[in-house]
C-alpha cells in the first residue's frame, strides 16, 4: 500500500514536471519569439501575454524544487550525472549541426567550442547550473541530514533572506547576489524542497486539496506580480514619461515568484491519478520532456528557430497571436519528446550503458568505497 501511494505520489510530481516544461516553451515563445515586445503598455495585448508570461515564471523553481524533494532521501547514482551530461551534450551537437547544415549559419571557432563542452561552455544556462547543483548534492546531503529540523528551517530562513528578499528590494545587488539564474539558488531551492520531504510531510496532518494551493498561487503571482507590474509601469509613466522598473519582480528568486512556486508545487504533490492509462501515458512524457528545452533553446538556433517560426506577425491581432504562441509550443513541445524519445532508443541499441558502466567502475566506485554518494 505504501509503494501504491508513492507512485501515485510521483505522478503527481510527473505531471508537474511536463508543465513546468511547457510553461519554458511559452516562456521562450513570448520572450525569444518577441512578442511581448510588440504590445505597448498597458494595452490588452500587453495585459493578455504579460498575464501568461507571469503564469508561467515559476517554471525552473519547479523543476529544482522537484529535484529536492527526491534527492535529500536518495544515494546519489554517478551515471545520474553521466547520463546527463551525455544528454546535454548530444543536444548541443545535434544544435550545432542544425545551426550549420539547416539554418545556413555562420559558426566561429568560439561557438564551436562552446558547443562542443556545452556545460562549461555555458550554451544552456539551466544545464550547467543544474549538472553543479547535482555534483554537490552529496555534500548537500550530508549537511541536511547532519542538523536537526529548528537548524535546518533558520539555514531556510538565512538562504531566502539573503538570496531573495535582499535581491527583490536591493535589485541592483542581484549580480553580486543572484538573480536566480545560477547554481545558487538551486542550491536555497534545494533546502526549501528537503524540508518539506523531511519535516512538513512528516509532521502535517492536514489535507490541503489542489484548488487551495493553486490559489496560493494564483494570489502571488498576480496580486504581487502582474499588479505590481502594472501600478509600478503607471507610476513610473506619470512620473518619467515611461514605464521603468516594472519588472522588479520578475525574478526567479523574487519574494512573488519564489512563494508562487511552492504553492504549485504543493498543489501538485498531492496530486492523485488512479487512472492507470492516464498514468502510464504521464509517466513516459515525464521522462522524455526535458529534451524541449535541449533541442529549442540552444544559442546557434534559438534566434532563427524563433525568426523561421515569426510569431510577431500575428501580432496584429491578439487572438490569432494567442492561438499561434499555443500551437507552437505545442508543436515544439511535441518536436523535444519525439527527438528524446528516439535518443533514448538510440543509446538503448549502441549500448551507451557499457561506456557508462566502465567510467562509474574506474572512478564512481572509488568515490563509492569513501561512502561520498550517500546521503546519510
Amino acid at each position: 500500500m505504501e509503494k501504491e501511494i508513492k507512485q501515485k505520489r510521483d505522478i503527481g510530481f510527473e505531471l508537474l514536471r511536463i508543465t513546468a516544461m511547457f510553461m519554458v516553451t511559452v516562456l521562450h515563445a513570448l520572450g525569444h519569439g518577441g512578442v511581448l515586445e510588440q504590445y505597448t503598455f498597458a494595452s490588452f495585448g500587453y495585459i493578455f501575454f504579460w498575464s501568461v508570461e507571469t503564469l508561467c515564471y515559476v517554471a525552473v523553481n519547479l523543476f529544482v524544487l522537484i529535484t529536492g524533494y527526491f534527492m535529500v532521501t536518495s544515494e546519489v547514482k554517478p551515471s545520474r550525472i553521466l547520463k546527463l551530461m551525455i544528454q546535454v551534450e548530444f543536444y548541443s551537437l545535434l544544435c550545432l549541426a542544425l545551426a550549420k547544415f539547416v539554418f545556413h549559419r555562420g559558426i566561429t571557432l568560439e561557438e564551436l567550442i562552446r558547443s562542443i563542452f556545452p556545460i562549461t561552455g555555458g550554451e544552456y544556462w539551466f544545464a550547467s547550473a543544474y549538472v553543479i547543483l547535482i555534483l554537490l548534492v552529496p555534500l548537500l546531503n550530508r549537511l541536511i541530514h547532519s542538523i536537526n529540523q529548528k537548524e535546518h528551517f533558520r539555514t531556510v530562513v538565512l538562504l531566502l533572506t539573503v538570496f531573495s528578499i535582499i535581491p527583490t528590494f536591493a535589485f541592483w545587488s542581484r549580480n553580486l547576489l543572484t538573480g536566480g539564474t545560477n547554481f545558487i539558488w538551486f542550491i536555497v531551492l534545494y533546502f526549501v524542497a528537503s524540508y518539506i520531504r523531511l519535516y512538513h510531510d512528516k509532521q502535517s496532518t492536514k489535507k490541503y486539496p489542489f484548488a487551495k494551493w493553486t490559489c496560493g498561487y494564483l494570489i502571488f503571482i498576480f496580486g504581487g506580480g502582474l499588479l505590481s507590474r502594472l501600478i509600478i509601469g503607471g507610476l513610473t509613466t506619470v512620473l518619467l514619461g515611461k514605464p521603468t522598473g516594472e519588472g522588479v519582480f520578475y525574478a526567479y528568486n523574487s519574494i512573488v515568484v519564489f512563494p508562487a512556486s511552492v504553492c504549485l508545487f504543493m498543489a501538485f504533490k498531492n496530486l492523485k491519478i488512479k487512472n492507470k492509462v492516464v498514468s502510464t501515458a504521464i509517466t513516459g512524457l515525464g521522462s522524455v520532456c526535458f529534451g524541449v528545452y535541449l533541442l529549442t533553446d540552444h544559442k546557434l538556433i534559438r534566434e532563427s528557430l524563433w525568426r523561421l517560426v515569426n510569431l510577431p506577425r500575428l501580432a496584429c491581432n491578439e487572438v490569432f497571436c494567442g492561438i499561434g504562441v499555443m500551437v507552437t509550443c505545442i508543436l515544439l513541445f511535441m518536436l523535444g519528446c519525439l527527438v528524446e524519445f528516439l535518443r533514448k532508443k538510440v543509446v538503448e541499441v549502441v549500448r551507451l550503458d557499457r561506456v557508462i558502466n566502465w567510467v562509474k567502475r574506474n572512478y564512481f566506485n572509488m568515490l563509492n568505497n569513501q561512502n561520498w554518494w550517500r546521503c546519510n
